[in-house]
């Protein structure tokens, strides 16, 4: 994860965390447009175009949180990287491809690649916690990766 090493937390971030661990949430994976760019600060823009018509990858713009460390990682797809370092307030981001007009991209396996980095980065591999999720965005790429128990709960 590479970014602003100076970067300070937002109200918005801030605001988030604490009503994520009053649900009882340690780490949120972010999807929707509206919840990644409230956190991060980065105006993720709506997908359009050669990215999105080529990418099986939806969405191409997501943030993982760390709640109790009110820290987050934005993860984009590599065109939108530049500018999301530029706007958003993260220290922590990462990239994935999903679209090259010139060579062969395997961008399901950039898009998983990307998320596990940050999964591990992140300290959620051993992690025993709430992790809460939005299941109306999320990639079913995602959730084939993530198995729930009995004792799991969703808020939503």
């Amino acid at each position: 994860m590479t970014g602003q090493e100076n970067a300070i937390n937002s109200e918005e971030l801030e605001r988030a965390c604490y009503f994520m661990e009053k649900s009882g949430i340690d780490f949120a994976l972010l999807t929707s447009l509206e919840n990644v760019t409230y956190v991060s600060g980065y105006e993720v823009p709506l997908h359009v175009g050669p990215i999105a018509a080529f990418s099986t990858m939806q969405p191409l713009v997501l943030s993982l949180i760390n709640v109790k460390e009110r820290m987050g990682c934005l993860i984009a797809v590599d065109a939108y990287m530049d500018k999301a370092k530029k706007q958003s307030w993260f220290k922590h981001f990462a990239s994935f491809e999903a679209f090259d007009s010139f060579a062969a991209v395997d961008s399901e396996m950039s898009y998983v690649g990307a998320i596990r980095q940050v999964i591990q980065e992140m300290g959620l591999v051993q992690f025993k916690g709430t992790l809460g999720i939005e299941f109306a965005t999320l990639p079913a790429i995602i959730e084939k990766r993530i198995s729930f128990t009995a004792n799991d709960r969703c808020c939503s």
